[in-house]
């Protein structure tokens, strides 16, 4: 009983700490992070993919992914988690089938690290755009025929540098592409 009134005081002091704690989407390297689902409130970063209008079973997937930075200061962003590390290393989209959205599966690598360098970042200059192609059948089930529906979903990290360092997550999600599977 007494556990039980400890938990309910926490959770009137700090509603959104339990939900968040037990979710691994929105823990970080120590950060909490926004929900990954929802855009970002920050228009900074904006995610923009693209592909083709349909494949064939057993051909790669080429998705054109485009990360821009809308503001007029330069970005420091970490490259983990995004197509710009060039492979997929992680769950990063969210890829459903069908008219009833049926999830996709990711079956690729999933990637734990450390401390990210310097080297992991890479500079995203004011006005500008970083782009990179990534085969979406190598980390998703894409094995079936049918009308395939994706959209980018992760946390960026950013640095932004003004005399001093300052890091922000920003939850992005991108605009929605589909295509068709075709035998």
């Amino acid at each position: 009983m007494m556990i039980l009134r400890f938990v309910l005081m926490i959770t009137a002091i700090c509603p959104g700490l339990l939900g968040a704690a037990a979710d691994p989407q929105t823990l970080a390297m120590g950060f909490f992070l926004e929900d990954p689902e929802k855009p970002s409130p920050s228009p900074g970063l904006e995610v923009f993919i693209e592909g083709k209008a349909s494949y064939r079973l057993g051909e790669p997937v080429l998705i054109r992914f485009e990360l821009r930075n809308h503001t007029p200061e330069r970005m420091e962003v970490l490259k983990w988690g995004t197509p710009l590390e060039g492979k997929l290393l992680r769950d990063m989209f969210a890829v459903e089938l069908g008219p009833h959205a049926t999830p996709v599966p990711y079956r690729g690598r999933s990637v734990k690290r450390g401390t990210p360098t310097a080297s992991d970042f890479v500079t995203l200059e004011p006005k500008s755009v970083l782009s990179a192609e990534i085969d979406l059948a190598q980390g998703y089930a894409l094995d079936k025929p049918g009308s395939y529906f994706v959209r980018y979903r992760r946390s960026v990290l950013s640095y932004k540098r003004h005399g001093s360092v300052e890091s922000e997550m920003q939850a992005v999600q991108s605009n929605p592409i589909e295509f068709i599977r075709a035998p």
